[in-house]
């Protein structure tokens, strides 16, 4: 195993796979830009990927002339204050913007707008998007911070989309609150529009990414790097698709009703698999393929530990 790729695979901020599930914000993005859109909604459960793949498409969005959209990405979190003033502190040092106390909010609502529509600049359909992460722990009123963005963009002759991601659970009260009339405007501009996003829901799903562990570049495959398949050039790790998918579904998806699987869940599995059992095991065994993912899918934490531990205190 190389160290290179150990180091890679071991910092999760550095770890990257494409999968279906990224491809298809990317594409729901996309249409959203080229058709106009002012703002989207983007939600799911806990440790399903999004922030992840918002992560990934700081970089290859595209106008439909095929020029680059410069994109940018503040993640909010629980405070004991909620403030108008916190939100665009939040979102001036998310950019880059030094902020001092003596900044109001007027102040760096004029910084944080003159910054979006310089990086607007990076195509001529003027077009910039800002995604505004664990919206749900927003309050109402700091919702219209992005509204004042978004008008001030516009008075400018921008057209700014602002893309909102949330908690599929904690956004539930959000979301009640925006369907009474009064924030009609708030609703209508940003969230009218919604994307569900999944973790792994298919067998096929995860063998397009176990796929590319098995891709070869210049001879050698990513899985090249922690295991010796000398003699078993034919053997590749997605071959073990249907056997990962049976016990996943078996143990984990049906006993605890689970919608899907979360990335964050897969990455910890894929990383234990393919570091801790294939190097050291016959992986050419069926009955050790079945015993080393099963541990590994058991160590991934999808069984919570937390859960199990209360169970004794009911």
């Amino acid at each position: 195993m190389t160290d290179g790729m150990a180091s890679v695979i071991n910092n999760p901020h550095r770890f990257y796979i494409e999968t279906p599930m990224i491809q298809g914000l990317h594409d729901k993005v996309t249409q959203w830009l080229w058709c106009g859109f002012t703002g989207g909604l983007v939600v799911g459960e806990a440790r399903t990927g999004k922030t992840r793949a918002v992560r990934a498409l700081q970089s290859p969005l595209l106008t439909r002339d095929q020029e680059p959209v410069s994109v940018h990405r503040v993640a909010y979190g629980l405070r004991d204050r909620q403030t108008l003033r916190d939100a665009w502190v939040k979102l001036a040092e998310s950019i880059g913007i030094s902020v001092s106390p003596r900044h109001t909010a007027g102040m760096l609502a004029s910084q944080i707008v003159t910054f979006l529509a310089e990086s607007s600049l990076s195509n001529r359909d003027r077009q910039v998007v800002l995604f505004v992460d664990e919206c749900q722990f927003l309050t109402l009123d700091q919702l219209n911070v992005f509204a004042e963005i978004y008008n001030d963009l516009s008075e400018a002759g921008i057209n700014g989309v602002i893309i909102f991601i949330a908690n599929s659970i904690q956004f539930e009260g959000m979301a009640k609150k925006l369907l009474k009339p009064e924030y009609s405007y708030l609703r209508e501009r940003f969230f009218a529009n919604a994307h569900e996003f999944f973790g792994f829901r298919k067998a096929s799903e995860l063998k397009s990414v176990l796929k590319q562990f098995d891709a070869k570049h210049n001879g050698t495959s990513m899985l090249d790097s922690f295991i010796d398949t000398s003699g078993q050039e034919t053997w590749r790790l997605s071959s073990l698709t249907e056997l990962i998918w049976d016990i996943y579904i078996e143990e984990y998806q049906k006993p605890r009703q689970i919608t899907s699987w979360g990335m964050e869940y897969f990455y910890r599995f894929i990383k234990i698999l393919i570091q801790d059992y294939l190097p050291h095991y016959d992986f050419r065994d069926s009955g050790n393929c079945e015993a080393m993912i099963a541990n590994s899918l058991e160590a991934s934490g999808l069984n919570p530990t937390l859960e199990n531990l209360t169970k004794k205190y009911r």
